[in-house]
């Protein structure tokens, strides 16, 4: 049996990432973990039902119940197997991007995602577009994300994701 998974597909993950710093840019710089959380809520929007976001954002539940129809038939790892599975595909497309000057090298080395100086091509600029009009809800909620929560600490994306560690955090 064949089957395709894009969240571990380079380039599909290099086109999510480019949408999400491009549609993100009011919201940047962001730490690499947060900007790889959002990755994942991109491509499975439907796992925000699980997510514990604050009161006053209750409508993210709605929006992940929007995307169940994209849930493949089959079943598909756990949130946090799945996020530990797509960390080398994220690696290695953030890697393109800053190679491509699309992400800025000197910040990604200081561990965080800034818009980098070159340029979008015309064609793939279309066509983030056309996705980002294609999910404003889900862009919505991944901005609401991105800017008013942090990454560390009890009230922060990772725990309230589940998708990593934050015991151990500073914050």
């Amino acid at each position: 049996m064949i089957s395709y998974q894009p969240a571990l597909d380079r380039y599909h993950t290099v086109f999510r990432l480019l949408a999400l710093v491009e549609h993100l840019k009011s919201c940047l710089p962001i730490d690499v973990d947060k900007l790889r959380i959002l990755d994942f809520y991109l491509i499975f929007p439907f796992r925000l039902e699980a997510f514990r976001s604050k009161q006053s954002h209750t409508q993210f539940r709605k929006v992940g119940k929007s995307y169940r129809a994209m849930q493949p038939y089959g079943g598909i790892p756990d949130d946090a197997s799945l996020f530990l599975r797509m960390a080398p595909v994220q690696a290695l497309a953030i890697d393109t991007l800053v190679a491509h000057a699309l992400i800025d090298p000197d910040a990604y080395k200081q561990g965080v995602i800034m818009a980098g100086e070159g340029e979008t091509p015309a064609l793939l600029a279309q066509a983030i577009a056309a996705f980002v009009a294609d999910n404003v809800p889900l862009f919505e909620v991944i901005r609401i994300l991105a800017c008013d929560y942090s990454l560390l600490g009890d009230d922060g994306l990772k725990r309230r994701s589940g998708l990593m560690e934050y015991k151990y955090d500073a914050a």
